[in-house]
């Protein structure tokens, strides 16, 4: 029998600061239909990408093309990717 460990991370709360200290109001509904998981999805040295999903599904809506070092990295990019495309579709 084979175990899979897998990482993730929430970064939904760190989004909101992130957006609260840019002036940028994000409507609660709205965006706790979206999150960013940072998964382990490679061999090192290189293993994490993020992944924004939106509630109710079960697959990824967008994810990184490029994996990263560090959670924290992945998790910073990310955040910037869920921002621009909240940017995109405002309503």
């Amino acid at each position: 029998m084979r175990f899979y460990f897998r990482n993730t991370f929430d970064f939904r709360d760190l989004i909101a600061e992130w957006c609260g200290s840019l002036g940028i109001m994000i409507d609660d509904a709205e965006f706790s239909d979206f999150s960013v998981v940072v998964k382990s999805r490679a061999a090192p040295p290189k293993p994490w990408r993020w992944e924004i999903y939106r509630a109710g599904r079960t697959s990824p809506i967008q994810h990184s093309k490029t994996f990263f070092g560090s959670m924290t990295e992945a998790g910073r990019a990310g955040k910037t990717a869920l921002q621009a495309l909240l940017s995109d579709y405002p309503d």
